[in-house]
C-alpha cells in the first residue's frame, strides 16, 4: 500500500472533489492496461482518502512490481484527454449528488 498525502487534499469541499476527480482519472487511464493483469490475478485499487489518495496492489505473481511501477507512473504522469475529463467530471458529480452533496457548492 502506498499513501500519497497532501495537506490540501481535503482542505475544502473543492479540494476534496478535485482529489476524487484525480483518482477517477487515474483509474480510467489504467483500465485498458490492467485488464490482462486482472486476468492474471493482479489487482490494484486507487482511492481517495482524507490524506490524499491510496494505491493498493495485490497478487501472487512476479509481475506485481511491474504493475506497481506502471500504476505509480500513471499517478505521477497523469494526462487527461478533454473527453475523458468531461466523463469523469460527470461521474464525480453524480456520485456527489447520490451522497446528498450540493453539486453547485463543490465547484
Amino acid at each position: 500500500m502506498v499513501i500519497v498525502s497532501s495537506p490540501v487534499a481535503n482542505d475544502t469541499a473543492r479540494a476534496a472533489v478535485l482529489t476524487r476527480l484525480c483518482v477517477e482519472l487515474v483509474n480510467d487511464s489504467l483500465t485498458e492496461y490492467t485488464y490482462d493483469a486482472d486476468l492474471a490475478g493482479l489487482t490494484y485499487h486507487v482511492s481517495a482518502n482524507e490524506l490524499g489518495m491510496t494505491l493498493t496492489l495485490k497478487g501472487y505473481n512476479d509481475k506485481l512490481p511491474e504493475l506497481a511501477k506502471y500504476v505509480i507512473a500513471a499517478v505521477k504522469n497523469l494526462e487527461a484527454k478533454q473527453h475523458r475529463l468531461n466523463v469523469m467530471k460527470e461521474k464525480v458529480g453524480l456520485l456527489l449528488i447520490a451522497r446528498g452533496v450540493n453539486n453547485s457548492q463543490s465547484r
